[in-house]
């Protein structure tokens, strides 16, 4: 090896070790057909994708369907499914990754079960890591019912929250089902007007939280803890003096639990965040000042999560997406928007495994149809950078084309003749290829390749450059 490959070769070494281990990819995606589409659920997967479920008016058997969409790290779409009958479905953004690593899906089809066409039923789908539905399963009476969401439980069943409509009056419900679907247990959230039932949490001592509201004087939120057999161990209504609903429930590192909620008047409701205990006993509330409105109260429309020392908001505020980081206290860290002139819509964000957030909604702005999905990968600090993957110094003087590539790939534009060693690794660092370059345009043979996603890097004495490659 001669002593100038020795040493780029180490400029090279030192700055991906660098760089692997900080980077935070971001992008900016939106997907969608000629009609309106939106995105109400995100998880990340153990290889840094993301599975992303949606309801669909563009796509389908008829009328709106669920959409799931698998995405790799980079944002980029590895396939979708679709879910539904000839009438309509639609979700609250209820998926869960299955311990097959396959999926647990939470929706409402008017196109199955007892009390369809005319009204909807529960409709939970499992289906395998490539999305292909394993089986289905709907419950419900003959009116209007809601599946609000599904937790995975930690002895390898299902806990489903939501209504059902019984004698004419919607009750809170909550259901065990085992791995195949079927009922282990259940109970009913009893009020003297509507109840519902809106989310779940499982805590350290395999105990279930679930979140809703009910009717006493007014409506208030209601938080209860169950054991794993059903048995209720605490059940707390909470009356600030207006209309209150507890959205969703996650335990917090530290000890209790936050919970999103709303709280208002008149079918006229602000963010609303309830600061836990382990006995369900409130620490603090507040009521956040980002724009929220909504039809009603039983609709997650905004997120809260556990990240760091504090909590990660998602939520819309001046018609944009929104992300709002926030100290244990709720008071504001960052605050980023994202989205353009026609205005943006928000259900849920997450934090990601490198460190970033991953939100999901809707836009007006961008996209082919009147609504389209909308998908915003950040780093630890809100930022979203151009989507090229992993981030580098500049690519203004590296273009690599086609990208993504068949067996060979073109390097133009490279600005003078020092030679410059060009590496490739795949996404565990693993040097696949290298080869020197010295002309201004190199045609590059990488037939030896397998199909895969890798990053390339173009090093001379004093700058790295680096993209992401896609071999298909």
């Amino acid at each position: 090896m001669t002593p100038i490959i020795m040493k780029l070769k180490l400029t090279l070494s030192i700055f991906l070790m660098v760089q692997l281990v900080s980077a935070q990819i971001t992008f900016e995606k939106w997907l969608g057909g000629s009609t309106s589409d939106d995105a109400r659920g995100v998880i990340q997967l153990p290889d840094s994708g993301y599975a992303v479920l949606g309801r669909t008016w563009s796509f389908g058997n008829g009328g709106s369907d669920l959409q799931l969409i698998r995405l790799d790290m980079y944002g980029d779409t590895l396939w979708t499914k679709l879910y539904g009958g000839t009438s309509n479905e639609f979700t609250n953004g209820a998926i869960k990754m299955t311990p097959d690593s396959g999926f647990i899906i939470a929706g409402n089809t008017s196109s199955f079960g007892p009390g369809t066409p005319a009204g909807f039923n529960w409709y939970l789908i499992k289906t395998d890591a490539n999305g292909v539905e394993e089986w289905t399963k709907t419950w419900g009476s003959t009116g209007n019912d809601e599946l609000k969401h599904v937790l995975p439980t930690s002895d390898g069943n299902y806990l489903l929250t939501g209504a059902w409509q019984v004698s004419g009056m919607t009750r809170g419900i909550i259901l065990k089902v085992d791995a195949a679907g079927n009922t282990l247990w259940g109970d009913t959230l009893l009020s003297s007007a509507i109840s519902h039932f809106m989310y779940a949490c499982e805590n350290a001592q395999h105990e279930y939280i679930a979140a809703g509201f009910g009717f006493a004087v007014d409506y208030n939120a209601v938080i209860r803890k169950y054991d794993a057999v059903g048995n209720l161990l605490i059940n707390k209504m909470y009356d600030y003096g207006k209309v209150e609903a507890a959205i969703t429930v996650e335990p917090v590192p530290s000890g209790g639990y936050i919970c999103s909620g709303t709280y208002g008047i008149s079918m006229s409701y602000d963010p609303w965040i309830l600061r836990l205990d382990e006995n369900l006993d409130t620490l603090f509330t507040k009521v956040m000042d980002f724009t929220y409105s909504i039809a009603g109260w039983s609709a997650k429309e905004y997120s809260i999560y556990p990240s760091g020392n504090g909590f990660i908001i998602c939520g819309a505020d001046s018609n944009r997406l929104m992300l709002r980081k926030t100290d244990a206290n709720l008071n504001t860290v960052w605050e980023e928007l994202y989205g353009g002139v026609s205005g943006e819509g928000a259900y849920e964000g997450i934090p990601t495994s490198d460190g970033g957030y991953m939100a999901v909604g809707l836009t007006f702005s961008f996209g082919a149809g009147s609504a389209d999905y909308y998908m915003v990968k950040t780093d630890s600090m809100g930022l979203q950078a151009i989507p090229v993957g992993i981030s580098c110094n500049s690519s203004e003087d590296l273009v690599i084309y086609p990208n993504p590539f068949s067996n060979q790939i073109t390097i133009k534009n490279i600005m003078d003749d020092n030679p410059r060693l060009l590496t490739i690794f795949d996404l565990q660092g693993r040097e696949v290829f290298t080869k020197m370059l010295y002309g201004a345009d190199e045609t590059i043979n990488l037939s030896s390749l397998a199909n895969n996603i890798y990053i390339l890097s173009l090093s001379d004495i004093n700058i790295v450059r680096k993209m992401k490659l896609v071999k298909n």
